[in-house]
């Protein structure tokens, strides 16, 4: 559960962010090995596997993109080796986007961007409770940045108030 503090800073500094990663723990023995020989989205094109002794370590994407995974486990004795750890990281306009689409729960934004990573191994499955929210952060022309600004800016505060009033339900 990711505090409300991370969400409106998120938020508040979305236009000045130059970095955003997003990561969940998952209390599994599976490794990233295991995870890489399952597969992933086809659209991913390049990969890399690591193995040190400080852990292993699966890279999807390029490092060089707006927007990059890794998929790690720390090595014993390492008070997290006993947790697998998915971290979305994004860079220059792509984290502005994140960061202002955090406006809907960062979680929710997290879990969005995960499922696009499209891992195939049954232990990864997306762990969000709550109803499927779809948090698109794709590039946008100048007029549908305008749209969705006002959505989120306007529209999506005023229906909260709407309905923290009984106005709507």
């Amino acid at each position: 559960s990711m505090g409300e503090g991370v969400k409106d800073l998120a938020v508040s500094r979305a236009e000045r962010v130059t970095r955003i990663d997003l990561a969940h723990d998952f209390a599994t023995g599976v490794t990233p090995g295991e995870v890489l020989a399952l597969g992933f989205s086809a659209r991913i094109q390049s990969h890399s596997h690591l193995i040190s002794s400080t852990g292993e370590t699966l890279y999807l994407g390029s490092r060089k993109s707006d927007r990059f995974a890794r998929v790690y486990r720390y090595a014993p004795p390492s008070p997290r080796a006993e947790l697998l750890r998915v971290e979305l990281e994004y860079k220059g306009d792509r984290a502005k986007k994140v960061a202002a689409a955090c406006e809907v729960g960062v979680a929710e934004v997290f879990w969005s961007e995960y499922d696009a990573l499209g891992l195939k191994h049954p232990a990864l499955a997306s762990q969000y409770a709550g109803e499927a929210v779809r948090v698109s952060v794709a590039r946008t022309s100048p007029a549908e940045e305008g749209t969705r600004k006002w959505l989120l800016e306007v529209a999506l505060p005023s229906l909260r108030r709407a309905i923290a009033r009984g106005i709507v339900e």
